[in-house]
């Protein structure tokens, strides 16, 4: 157990690359991270409490069951959401019992609906006692939509006929919220032999080598668990990866929200890979900001990694959630777009593409210093990129910003422009790099 204690001791730290950092290492250990981590949990400040929340999710084990059903009647909301995940992870008798108790006092909806998933998916692994009262809380009108949608999840252990039943009865009342939703399902799929399902059933939990088969069941929060299991056991099998990768992409809104913050910069590339397949287009800003969690801890673990394959494969990533987040319109992490577009190397055209979308004039030197280092494929989407900028921002804001910039870079950037910005006259008998007068 060499090491454990001072790992844990990290996590607290306000340092965030150090303190994901001992998470990682702390995934690889498994079990024996329990004692330790219950031994000091108490004492630890509320941001390594949430790190060790996602540890004991990562790594269910009976001993945290207490510790966790505490949690989730005295901690704070985020604290509760964590705890919830890592008790349906645990999936014990003991634990649904504590679930089923929170629901009974819980008051925010999207913890309810946390905690609806949560039985839901135990409902169709097995424990069958767990049917009747979440269908009826799926018909409640009286219950918020969010645990209502969560909720559909529990259509995923119904036989074909009984769901596709359940969903006609949902879609044709006309007052009821969930109703389009429920026709979005029936209407969904054209890939499966249950077109009227969209998203992954729970996948087997003998821990077989072989690949479970991906049967469709209800959209919704429920399914995550079970697709992203499945996707880290088999994140080499491309048929699995991409039958995943498009099951979460037709989750619903509140689904794909709970998607982008359980995204974990330790994961296989191969696993963050399809889950940022699912994110595009995204613009619920709370799920935009989990994007530029997860670019920023990538760049901490790229920093780590000793192989440079695999060092290029997590840069890559990192450029992916950029560019997810520029298209959903945020310059959200735009600082760490920058510092990545500032490194040295090859370039990802993400990130080129991303800084194009939310970029504004002041953002035209680093373009421009990328485009002199960058090769000619590179070069043709930069020039693109500062087309948009100008296209979007104006001429005059960029012609202002332009001002400012060397004599060498405002001659590039009129030319690779050429129509969208005059060029403002130089002074007479000014150096090559001077900037332009006004």
């Amino acid at each position: 157990m060499t090491g454990i204690p001072s790992l844990l001791d990290r996590l607290a730290l306000p340092d965030s690359t150090a303190a994901e950092g001992a998470l990682a290492r702390l995934l690889i250990l498994g079990p024996r991270i329990v004692e330790p981590l219950l031994e000091r949990y108490a004492a630890t400040p509320e941001p390594g409490r949430h790190r060790m929340l996602r540890l004991l999710e990562r790594t269910p084990d009976p001993r945290a069951g207490a510790l966790l059903a505490a949690e989730l009647s005295i901690g704070s909301p985020a604290t509760r959401r964590l705890a919830v995940r890592a008790l349906g992870a645990l999936g014990t008798r003991r634990a649904l019992t504590d679930l089923r108790r929170a629901l009974h006092s819980e008051r925010e909806p999207e913890i309810r609906a946390e905690l609806v998933a949560a039985l839901a998916e135990a409902a169709t692994s097995g424990a069958a006692e767990l049917f009747d009262p979440l269908l009826d809380l799926l018909f409640d009108r009286a219950e918020v939509p969010e645990a209502r949608r969560a909720a559909i999840g529990v259509l995923a252990g119904l036989p074909r006929r009984d769901a596709r039943r359940l969903l006609l009865r949902l879609a044709e009342t006309r007052d009821d919220p969930l109703a389009p939703e429920a026709r979005g399902v029936l209407q969904g799929s054209v890939h499966e032999a249950a077109p009227e399902l969209l998203a992954t059933g729970t996948a087997a939990r003998d821990g077989s080598a072989a690949a479970p088969p991906l049967r469709l069941a209800a959209s919704g929060i429920a399914a995550l668990p079970a697709v992203l299991r499945t996707l880290e056991r088999h994140a080499d099998d491309p048929e699995v990866g991409r039958r995943c990768a498009w099951t979460l992409g037709h989750m619903d809104a509140a689904a794909r929200r709970s998607l982008a913050g359980r995204l974990d910069p330790a994961w296989p590339a191969a696993v963050l890979d399809r889950a940022l397949d699912a994110l595009g287009g995204v613009r619920d800003r709370r799920a935009l900001i989990d994007l530029s969690r997860l670019a920023e801890e990538l760049r901490a673990r790229t920093r780590r990694e000793p192989d440079p394959d695999a060092a290029a494969s997590l840069r890559r990533l990192r450029a992916r959630a950029h560019r997810l987040i520029a298209e959903g319109g945020s310059r959200i992490g735009v600082g760490d777009l920058k510092d990545a577009l500032a490194e040295e190397g090859a370039v990802p055209p993400d990130l080129v593409v991303a800084l194009g979308l939310v970029g504004v004039p002041e953002d035209l030197p680093e373009l421009l210093a990328l485009h002199a280092r960058s090769d000619a494929w590179a070069q043709g989407e930069i020039e693109a990129a500062l087309r948009r900028l100008v296209e979007r921002e104006g001429a005059r804001r960029c012609r202002r910003a332009a001002r400012s910039l060397s004599r060498s870079h405002a001659v590039l950037l009129h030319r690779l422009v050429a129509g969208l910005l005059p060029e403002p006259p130089r002074p007479a008998g000014a150096p090559r790099d001077a900037p332009l007068g006004r």
